[in-house]
């Protein structure tokens, strides 16, 4: 069971949007979103509703095991779907990092959810103190997904490789709590 400290709330506002801590009835919407091509085209293509499941069942696992995770992103009216977006362990080459992770439908791209997601979970992970920094990768390709990143306030680290792909890592340290430092 995760410390109670380094647990994140299980809802967040976005404005005009609110996320909840993943659960099992967000499958529908989750492999419709997966099923998108135009949404997975930089997330390893397409997927079938069975993958979908083993993504939802090991995020489900993910919030017990750590007091963090995805959380599905609905409209404040109306509970339309419009993506996911949350923190999470990652490893990383030989490293355990944080990861800060989003996807939205493809007809809410533009809306500044992406941003204000990140935003407001990188707070999150400071005020938790989760870890010292957060990490977001994506393709070199994914321009888009970048400047969330750069809106956002993460800053280009370096090239990876994950999942046998070449990636690009963002990274935003987190400031100590003056509570904390010594």
């Amino acid at each position: 069971m995760p410390d109670a400290a380094t647990r994140l709330p299980t809802k967040i506002d976005l404005g005009p949007v609110v996320g909840r801590r993943l659960r099992s009835a967000d499958l529908g919407d989750l492999a419709a979103m997966h099923a998108d091509p135009a949404v997975m085209a930089t997330l390893g293509g397409p997927r079938d509703r069975a993958t979908s499941e083993r993504y939802l069942t090991d995020n489900l696992a993910h919030w017990e095991r750590h007091g963090f995770g995805m959380y599905a992103l609905r409209e404040r009216d109306g509970g339309r779907f419009v993506g996911r977006a949350g923190v999470r362990r990652l490893r990383l080459g030989d490293r355990d990092e944080i990861e800060l992770a989003y996807a939205l439908c493809a007809e809410d791209w533009g809306r500044g959810l992406a941003v204000a997601a990140c935003r407001t979970l990188l707070g999150l992970a400071q005020r938790a103190q989760l870890a010292d920094s957060l990490i977001a990768i994506t393709l070199p390709s994914n321009h888009r997904s970048r400047r969330v990143m750069e809106k956002a306030g993460l800053v280009f680290e370096r090239e990876v490789e994950h999942v046998g792909l070449p990636h690009v890592l963002y990274r935003r340290r987190l400031a100590v709590p003056a509570a904390y430092r010594s």
